[in-house]
């Protein structure tokens, strides 16, 4: 039998049997695209609905979409009432829920109908008159350079402080407070101050408000604090945002202890105006409580004049390192400089020349410790705990700075603090209505502190007499430092001239001849230089001037000499006697600094 009776049917018809198939599958797709498929699209619009060809619909489809965008666009905006969700707030407002909103959320006046049965209602008068007064301020007065963005220039500055007691305020308004279901959270709102000046009769005159002196922000801007909106009934959230604005930290530390410039103190050097506080209670417990570091942080220039080149005077900062032997690495590059001069030598000569240096070098190393050693040190600045440290201690320092003095005047000043209403918005938890709505309670006003008087720029003491004209020494201030010169005058003379100084300016640090202003503006009328003095331990008559004074009035002085030690005029003259020498000082270790 052959191999080709061995194949079957099907293997024998294969191909024809996979034709036959390709066969129908086309036949059906020919079919239902010629005969089955309508060639068109049913579309749901808009305005109905349209049967288009395929092709067509892309461009249908974009011009419903513009069609609907114009008509979305030109009809009105439909107002939808907003949930009344400060009225929620005052159906939460029971002993649990009230606690917890911190005083964040109020009650706005117009939703409240009645008062729940666990508030009390108490009346505004009652916090007011628990409102403690400040304790009674300190002033530092007197004429200072605060370092501007416009400059430096001298000012007659107070710095007036005051502790306030926190821990009475918060204990008092927290019991009251509570039977309203209120928050206790005191917020200050403002510092005020008045200021009284005394008169040449020895009358106060009429008190007159004080605006604190803050510098501008980095743009140049004010400082102003957020007033609070009229609360109308309806504003409640309005009013509440500025209260949790005004209660941050930051801007409570703001309020209550503002910035102030950078001061030139006549060391050589711009401070923080904290070297002026005095110790208080709450600096104080602050040091009882914190240990001291171990090494006492250095006062660091301010950060505008630190960037002026100090032209190498550095080390004549506060802080600079003193002498500790022989600076070797000095030695040696000096004599490696001149190493090659002395190839000739011989040997010993050669260590005769290394001996002559390091003698010389150790000359001028000793030299500039010693001068560095004159300048004087930097007085540190009072460190000044956080508020809420202070807070936690039931005191809370407060202070501003009135930079309207007029040098020669006597000033006493008082001061109170402004708070928000803490019942503001809670029409609820108020007896009279107008409680909610008065936005500001007042503190009383502290004691008035005690007179302080302002030094005049220009003052002059007898010290003696020559060739039968007074001898007086003349104190005035310029660049901010204390500078002083002798004068002779005559009766009929002025006292004082100008004078040419050399002074170091505090900005740039240059050190040049400039021309300095010693007149008093007042006038020799005579002397008596035989005056008797009683008091003398010498035995020797006084010196006696009888002068004009700027106003016209005639006085006298007497030979500071022959004043008695803790008159006020004695005081005086050795406080501007150590303020130069301090001046001097700091100028001729500047000097001395290579």
């Amino acid at each position: 039998m052959s191999k080709t009776d061995q194949v079957s049917i099907v293997e024998r018809h294969l191909e024809k049997m996979i034709l036959a198939v390709v066969v129908v599958l086309l036949g059906l797709s020919l079919f239902r695209y010629f005969a089955s498929s309508p060639r068109r699209v049913e579309l749901a619009m808009v305005r109905g609905k349209q049967t288009v060809p395929p092709a067509k619909v892309d461009a249908l489809l974009h011009d419903e979409v513009s069609r609907v965008e114009e008509e979305v666009l030109r009809a009105p905006a439909e107002r939808q009432e907003v949930a009344d969700y400060l009225r929620q707030v005052q159906a939460l407002q029971t002993p649990q829920a009230g606690a917890g909103l911190m005083g964040v959320l109020a009650t706005p006046l117009a939703s409240v109908n009645a008062v729940g049965p666990d508030v009390q209602p108490i009346e505004l008068a009652a916090l007011e008159a628990a409102l403690p007064a400040p304790d009674k301020p300190t002033v530092i007065a007197g004429r200072e350079m605060p370092y501007q963005q416009t400059g430096a220039e001298e000012t007659d500055t107070a710095h007036v402080i005051c502790i306030y007691p926190w821990s009475g305020l918060d204990g008092q308004w927290r019991e009251l407070l509570r039977q309203a279901r209120v928050p206790s959270l005191p917020v200050v709102a403002g510092v005020e101050a008045q200021a009284q000046v005394q008169q040449e009769d020895g009358a106060w005159s009429d008190p007159v408000a004080v605006s604190g002196a803050v510098p501008p922000d980095e743009k140049g801007q004010p400082f102003v604090i957020p007033e609070m909106p009229a609360f109308d009934g309806a504003n409640g959230d309005k009013v509440n945002s500025v209260i949790v604005q005004l209660g941050d930290i930051g801007w409570q530390e703001d309020i209550l202890q503002p910035v102030y410039y950078q001061i030139w103190w006549a060391g050589r050097n711009w401070l923080d105006w904290t070297t002026k506080l005095p110790k208080t209670e709450v600096t104080t417990a602050w040091e009882d409580e914190k240990a001291k570091p171990k090494e006492p942080v250095k006062v660091a220039m301010a950060p505008k004049p630190q960037a002026v080149v100090r032209r190498g005077r550095a080390s004549n900062l506060p802080g600079s390192p003193k002498f500790e032997g022989i600076n070797m690495a000095e030695m040696m590059a000096e004599y490696l400089r001149t190493e090659g001069q002395d190839e000739e030598a011989d040997s010993s000569d050669r260590e005769q020349i290394v001996r002559d240096r390091r003698q010389k070098s150790e000359e001028r190393a000793k030299q500039r410790a010693e001068e560095a050693a004159k300048a004087p040190e930097a007085p540190q600045p009072t460190f000044v705990p956080d508020l809420e440290w202070q807070k936690q201690l039931g005191k809370v320092l407060v202070w501003l700075h009135d930079s309207s003095l007029q040098p020669g005047r006597t000033y006493r000043y008082r001061m109170r603090l402004k708070f928000i209403n803490p019942l503001l918005t809670y029409a609820n938890s108020v007896v009279q209505e107008q409680d909610a709505r008065q936005p500001y309670v007042y503190s009383p006003y502290s004691q008035w502190s005690d007179p302080v008087r302002v030094p005049r720029v220009t003052e002059f003491f007898v010290t003696g007499q020559s060739n039968n004209a007074v001898r007086v020494a003349i104190f005035t201030r310029h660049y901010g430092q204390e500078v002083m010169d002798q004068f002779t005058v005559l009766p009929g003379q002025p006292i004082g001239a100008v004078k040419a100084m050399t002074l170091t300016h505090p900005v740039n640090g240059t050190s040049d001849s400039v021309s300095v202003d010693f007149d008093t503006q007042a006038i020799a009328v005579g002397a008596d230089f035989n005056k008797p003095n009683p008091g003398s331990t010498s035995g020797r008559p006084a010196v006696e001037l009888l002068y004009l004074d700027e106003q016209g009035l005639l006085r006298t002085t007497l030979d500071i000499n022959h004043q008695p030690r803790g008159s006020p005029e004695a005081v005086r003259y050795k406080e501007l006697e150590e303020q130069v020498r301090l001046a001097r000082k700091a100028a001729e270790a500047t000097a001395a600094t290579p």
